[in-house]
């Protein structure tokens, strides 16, 4: 079922996120890293990112080659315009397009085999688990031979006692909206991080990890974890 969680505060202020997220540059040069590694001699890389938001994952990605081409799919309108102003050079010369529409929708629009890489920075975690699965899925599809998904997200560590350290650490990081005048700003990401915590939505280390490898993902890892966030890899054989 696709959601629409972001008309809100936390959508229209979401530049302010990274004020809460001391992590959060050094989790997308971990995307820009890892596909420079793999990417970095190729001419030409067709690569889709679900959810573009503000457009820093897509800058993350743009970072890594200038061979790289980004198709970008949000379903919030409001982004849109965000990232058109950060993206307008790139979106002019046609190496970015972006389209508003939702995830999956976007995915079973597109070709098997279309993409050296699909990337995604905090967005997989806001999906219903029924909706991720079918997404993970059309992912593994529109993958080429030897492509790469790449997800920069919020992951809940296996270890209970680990996941409520790492849990109770971030929602403490939101009270520097509250020093910046914005209390209903802390309020709405701590309503966002409890609903993230649902069993119909949480997103767990070990079964997302479990359920790459069931849909025929290959060397599926989790590359590095600052407190609840990860960067988890899978390749397409």
């Amino acid at each position: 079922m696709e959601e629409h969680r972001f008309n809100n505060d936390i959508g229209s202020e979401y530049e302010l996120y990274k004020l809460a997220s001391p992590y959060y540059e050094i989790l997308h040069q971990c995307i820009t890293d890892i596909l420079r590694e793999k990417f970095g001699q190729h001419s030409s890389v067709q690569i889709m990112e679900i959810g573009f938001g503000t457009g820093v994952t897509s800058r993350a990605i743009l970072r890594a080659s200038d061979s790289i081409h980004l198709i970008g799919v949000d379903n919030e309108p409001m982004m849109l315009e965000k990232v058109s102003h950060l993206l307008d050079s790139e979106i002019k010369t046609g190496r970015v397009e972006l389209k508003t529409e939702d995830a999956l929708g976007a995915l079973r629009s597109m070709k098997s085999r279309e993409y050296e890489a699909v990337i995604s920075g905090f967005v997989i975690h806001n999906f219903q688990n029924d909706y991720r699965s079918e997404v993970l899925k059309e992912i593994h599809r529109v993958l080429k031979s030897g492509g790469i998904f790449i997800n920069g997200d919020k992951i809940a560590a296996d270890n209970s006692e680990e996941h409520r350290k790492n849990y109770t650490w971030q929602i403490k990081q939101f009270q520097v909206y509250r020093k910046m005048g914005k209390p209903e700003l802390a309020d709405e990401w701590v309503k966002h991080y409890e609903e993230d915590e649902r069993p119909d939505r949480v997103l767990r280390e070990d079964d997302f990890i479990k359920e790459l490898v069931a849909m025929g993902f290959t060397d599926v890892k989790l590359r590095e974890r600052w407190y609840m966030d990860a960067v988890v890899t899978a390749e397409k054989a």
